[in-house]
């Protein structure tokens, strides 16, 4: 078994790099469009109604340094069921995130044509690009954590191409006059939040194997905190500077920056289609950081035999990976990217499944403290999960079935464990 560590640097760089990235690619240009002015405060109102949360998480980070994180800290504070409901929805609603990334990846990839064509000859002789492109990084999670950092940090130095582009853009194109004037619309404000939730979605990551960070009972604790005042400081700028350029404000800003900066037809085309990669790579990185965690959260709940079947999920690879878990992740994907069509209501599956991780989180930071302050972690959990509700409600109700029926399943996996028992 590997017992190779993540360096601190490195920890916080694949927190950072795990969620910030295809949401924020995907959703900055309609926040922008839909609340004009107000588009910077919808990234930073989200991020404060995550600040009692994330305190939450480095509370426990201090006090449970071991994989599986979001999982013991319910289930250690309480109880075996309420701690694998919040597992468990937080699996399910990772992977329809995980199943949403990979769409929008496989859209990116139609949109290049040298990969469209690729993709159309794999069909023609029937091998599917997205069950290839799980089983690709189901093969790689299967490999050593030394690996996993490494590919990271390499994602990380990709997905800097557009983010410094639309800094350059609002130094170049940029001005205080060119902010869409609006009126404060609280409708489209608060209904952008769920859309900004999903972007903030991991940054509970490492706590899922916070045990192979290098000193975990010193370390883990300021990994988080670090990594989230990172992410909510860089999302609120980005946005600021995408609503200061003119013309920009499109629902794909990235792409609109360099024609408004050169007249040469070769480096906009050329440029755009850097920039097209680097996003479609952020893409990889998001999806593979949050599908490699997500195994964890899997392994932790067979660790606690919680679930039907429990040796199966605890059984490592030489490498010391759960490749049970791996494939079991897998399958749940590619069954929610070809069942659920919208990648709205993917979305949405996600913020309901991960809200429900993050109310019991916060309830379980309020009963094991006992402080006041926790009150407001379980306010602002709570507001954040009644409005992916209502979204949720919004959906068909065809499309979030099989969602509602992989949550189901999980229960009745733990309740006949439990009968075993």
């Amino acid at each position: 078994m590997s017992h190779k560590t993540l360096s601190f640097l490195g920890a916080i760089l694949i927190n950072v790099n795990v969620v910030v990235g295809s949401a924020f690619f995907l959703g900055a240009g309609t926040i922008a469009h839909s609340c004009g002015v107000w588009a910077p405060g919808v990234w930073l109102v989200c991020g404060l109604l995550l600040v009692p949360l994330a305190a939450a998480l480095v509370y426990f980070a201090k006090r449970y340094p071991e994989a599986g994180g979001i999982y013991w800290y319910c289930e250690k504070t309480l109880g075996s069921w309420w701690g694998f409901i919040s597992a468990w929805g937080y699996f399910v609603g990772t992977a329809a995130g995980n199943a949403a990334v990979l769409k929008a990846f496989t859209g990116a990839l139609q949109s290049i044509p040298v990969f469209a064509q690729g993709m159309h000859f794999l069909s023609k002789i029937g091998i599917e690009s997205t069950v290839l492109c799980v089983l690709l990084f189901a093969w790689i999670s299967c490999s050593n954590i030394s690996l996993f950092e490494r590919m990271q940090v390499g994602f990380t130095f990709f997905k800097l191409i557009p983010l410094l582009v639309i800094v350059l853009g609002a130094l170049f194109l940029g001005g205080v006059e060119n902010i869409p004037q609006m009126p404060f619309n609280a409708m489209q404000f608060f209904g952008a939040i769920p859309v900004v939730l999903f972007a903030y979605i991991g940054i509970e990551a490492c706590s899922a194997v916070i045990d192979k960070i290098n000193n975990p009972e010193r370390n883990g604790f300021r990994v988080l905190l670090i990594s989230f005042s990172t992410i909510v400081a860089l999302y609120t700028f980005l946005q600021a500077c995408i609503i200061v350029m003119p013309r920009v404000n499109g629902v794909s800003p990235f792409l609109s920056i360099i024609p408004a900066l050169t007249n040469n037809p070769v480096i906009a085309t050329w440029g755009n289609a850097l920039i097209s990669a680097a996003i479609t790579a952020s893409f990889l990185g998001g999806f593979y950081g949050m599908f490699y965690f997500n195994n964890w959260i899997l392994y932790s709940i067979g660790k606690d035999k919680s679930f039907i079947g429990s040796s199966y999920l605890t059984r490592l690879n030489a490498q010391g990976a759960p490749w049970v878990c791996v494939v079991s992740q897998s399958v749940l994907i590619i069954l929610l990217f070809y069942l659920v069509q919208h990648d709205d209501h993917l979305f949405v599956m996600s913020d309901f499944g991960v809200g429900i991780a993050y109310l019991l989180t916060a309830y379980a930071y309020f009963w094991a403290s006992k402080k006041k302050s926790a009150l407001a972690a379980i306010a602002s959990c709570l507001l954040l999960l009644i409005l992916a509700v209502r979204n949720l409600v919004l959906s068909s109700p065809w499309n979030i079935l099989p969602f509602v029926l992989i949550l189901v399943f999980g229960i009745v996996g733990y309740l006949a464990r439990k009968r075993l028992v």
